[in-house]
């Protein structure tokens, strides 16, 4: 299967139009008939799981949206971002997230989620490094040197 990574969300649908001019055997979509992946994010959502989830989608389809409801399902949803970007590192691979707000129907009520919209992105000639910390890292222990007292 070949997945789709691309830094233009756009480019797929220009690829897709420009496939049509040339009487490509393969499909054509419209931008509203192509179903993007969404991930929910609860304030109990473990961020190692839902960023396994991140991973694993921008690897397969190359964008994946999060939505979360609430201070707490945006903290976890940002810390699987995060993490998500160690998991995808050995493949070449960063993510972009483009952060914004969406109205959603819950319980016959309307409430205000955020919505991060998630695109895999080429790390390119960019060193191939981990985005986490080293451990004992600057706010890590043991990282601070003994201060001399003195004035």
């Amino acid at each position: 299967m070949v997945s789709w990574v691309s830094t233009d969300p756009d480019a797929r649908f220009t690829v897709l139009a420009e496939s049509l001019a040339t009487s490509s055997p393969y499909p054509v979509f419209s931008r509203s008939e192509v179903r993007i992946p969404t991930l929910r994010v609860s304030a109990g959502s473990r961020p190692n799981a839902v960023a396994g989830a991140v991973a694993a989608l921008l690897r397969l389809e190359g964008s994946v949206e999060m939505q979360a409801i609430g201070p707490h399902a945006v903290n976890q949803a940002v810390k699987s971002l995060a993490i998500a970007r160690a998991y995808l590192v050995q493949d070449a691979l960063d993510l972009r997230a483009a952060p914004g707000f969406v109205k959603l129907e819950l319980h016959d009520e309307e409430r205000t989620a955020m919505r991060f919209e998630v695109w895999a992105v080429p790390l390119g000639d960019r060193p191939v490094t981990s985005p986490l910390p080293e451990p004992g890292g600057v706010d890590g222990p043991g990282d601070a040197e003994p201060r001399d007292p003195r004035p």
